[in-house]
């Protein structure tokens, strides 16, 4: 434990009961020891963006602070990733004008490559496989019951229900199972 001696004012490393008999009389001090406050030491870098194919995507501004570990890229379609700001170490960073022509020399290079220069998306189209299972819409509620009643009205507009006469009784649920279908029979209509 850190003590400062009254007599002499200087600091001293002594162990806590030692501390202890010394504070307790009157003979030093305690001193509480100073945590050193990392210095914000954010840095910036433009690079160009990561090529795909045949495709370079837009160029980036990456930045990593050591002090406080925040780190990140930004990249912009609209060649904006310049104007970035970066909140880290409680304080708030913008890119450095030297990064930022850097960015700028890059973004035009890139624009310059790129096809269409109108300002419309140029990012590439996605060409991923969509699996059958996807592709099928998923219905709501309303469309399945809608669904559902437009095949019962077809159905029933296709056939027409005929009422047999009640067949004799039989002994058992078989025979019972059985009057009950021939009385309720479906015939399609022709």
């Amino acid at each position: 434990m850190r003590v400062k001696m009254k007599s002499t004012g200087a600091h001293r490393d002594v162990s806590p009961d030692v501390a202890e008999d010394l504070i307790a009389n009157g003979l030093a001090t305690s001193v509480k020891a100073e945590v050193a406050k990392p210095v914000p030491n954010l840095k910036f870098v433009a690079t160009p963006g990561p090529i795909q194919g045949d495709f370079e995507y837009p160029p980036a501004v990456h930045h990593k602070c050591e002090a406080c570990g925040t780190n990140g890229v930004t990249s912009s379609w609209k060649g904006t990733a310049h104007e970035t700001r970066v909140f880290h170490c409680g304080i708030t960073e913008r890119v450095p004008s030297g990064v930022t022509e850097d960015y700028l020399r890059l973004f035009l290079k890139w624009k310059s490559k790129s096809k269409r220069k109108d300002g419309m998306d140029l990012r590439p189209p996605v060409t991923e496989k969509v699996s059958a299972a996807e592709e099928k819409r998923v219905k709501t509620a309303e469309e399945v019951a809608m669904s559902v009643k437009q095949e019962l009205q077809s159905k029933i507009n296709g056939m027409t229900v005929q009422q047999n006469p009640p067949a004799p009784k039989q002994s058992g649920l078989k025979s019972a199972v059985l009057a009950d279908i021939k009385a309720r029979t479906i015939v399609e209509r022709k």
